[in-house]
Parts: structure tokens; C-alpha cells; sequence
């Protein structure tokens, strides 16, 4: 719990570094939560939006508004332009994982997320022990499945092109 609690501290004071090294650079800042999205209003439909690391964050389209979905922890940029191919904006996006709700348990080197909120239930995050990862995601892609009436959790890769 020790080092959860200081984990958190000292992530906590990195991000407040962060962001005072990429406004120095010149471009706009986007923050985005892991496992959240954020909506952009655009003033004219985009031509093409780029993610340099789409590991962090990735984004969909509806009309002039995109969504940003924050995917993993890190820094990288998202550039959009529009139909004639000219730069509508640039951000350097960061995606945080600042919710005060979760928490991680450790057990040697080991580590277990949960999110508590009131009550603890296991929340698959990336550094978490590979075992309780997997078992996680499963039991959520069979809730899923049960929710939608289609199976997910079981579902089979698309078959490759030929």
C-alpha cells in the first residue's frame, strides 16, 4: 500500500513537470484520461487526423467533432488536417491516469488494479500481473458477450486476406 500511495506521489509530480516541458515546445497541450474520451469541436470537418502513437490515444470521426480515446500512459502528438490537406492543429496529447478511485495492490513485484468506487472490483491495467490480467479481461469480454448477446469473449479472428 506504501508504495501504491508513493507511486502515486511521485506520478503525481512528474505530470506537473510534463506539461511545463511541451508548452515551452510551442504546441497545444491535450490531456486525456486513460480508458476515457474527450470530444473536439472542430470549425469545419477534418481531412485526415494523425496519432504518432496510437498505443496512447486513437480517435474517431463524426462529422466536424472527434473523439479522443485515451488508450495508455505517455506522450505523443495528434495532428489535424483538413480536406485540402493544410493543419487545422496540433497537439501534443498525454495520457494520464490520475483517478483517485484506483488503486494498485502490490505483492512482491507483482501488481493488481482495482477500481473502488465504493467497493473494489479487479480493473485490468497495463504492468499488471499477466495472470490476473487474463483472467480479468476474460470474466469482462463473458459479462460483454452476456450484455450484447453475442458471444466476444469466444469470438474468432477475422481470417486473413488472400
Amino acid at each position: 500500500m506504501i508504495k501504491s500511495v508513493l507511486f502515486t506521489v511521485l506520478a503525481g509530480a512528474a505530470m506537473m513537470c510534463f506539461p511545463l516541458a511541451t508548452a515551452q515546445a510551442g504546441g497545444q497541450i491535450l490531456t486525456v484520461e486513460v480508458d476515457e474520451s474527450q470530444i473536439l469541436q472542430l470549425p469545419k470537418a477534418p481531412g485526415a487526423i494523425v496519432v504518432g502513437n496510437p498505443s496512447i490515444a486513437d480517435v474517431s470521426i463524426q462529422g466536424q467533432k472527434i473523439f479522443v480515446h485515451g488508450r495508455g500512459f505517455g506522450q505523443t502528438n495528434l495532428t489535424i488536417l483538413d480536406l485540402e490537406g493544410n493543419q487545422m492543429a496540433n497537439f501534443s496529447l498525454v495520457g494520464v491516469h490520475s483517478q483517485p478511485a484506483t488503486i494498485s495492490v502490490y505483492r512482491g513485484a507483482e501488481r493488481y488494479s482495482y477500481s473502488c468506487m465504493p467497493n473494489c472490483e479487479a480493473q485490468v491495467q497495463v504492468g499488471d500481473n499477466t495472470q490476473f490480467m487474463s483472467l480479468t479481461a476474460s470474466q469482462l469480454g463473458a459479462k460483454m458477450g452476456l450484455a450484447t448477446g453475442s458471444n466476444i469473449a469466444e469470438a474468432a479472428a477475422p481470417q486473413q486476406p488472400q
